[in-house]
């Protein structure tokens, strides 16, 4: 999973080697990007408008969580207990 979705670049390899890669982002427009950059790359990955917070996604389903540039924007309260 990746937070702040506009990676792209780096789900590339993963994507190739057939992980499933989910991508979040709070911002519809950021999607849109990651999007474009995935047909452009021609690999494909769940990516979602969403929040850090409330992913959607059923507990222990992700393996692996990206984050950057991200932490500086969270609530650290939220975080600390057990929120993110």
């Amino acid at each position: 999973m990746t937070l702040g979705a506009v990676l792209v670049n780096q789900w590339y390899r993963l994507c190739q080697g057939g992980a499933k890669v989910v991508g979040t982002d709070i911002s519809p427009d950021l999607i849109a990007i990651a999007k474009r950059r995935l047909y452009r790359f021609g690999v494909s990955a769940d990516v979602r408008v969403g929040s850090t917070y409330e992913t959607g996604l059923p507990e222990k389903s992700i393996d692996v969580v990206f984050c950057v540039s991200l932490l500086h924007h969270l609530e650290i309260h939220q975080a600390k207990q057990g929120n993110l």
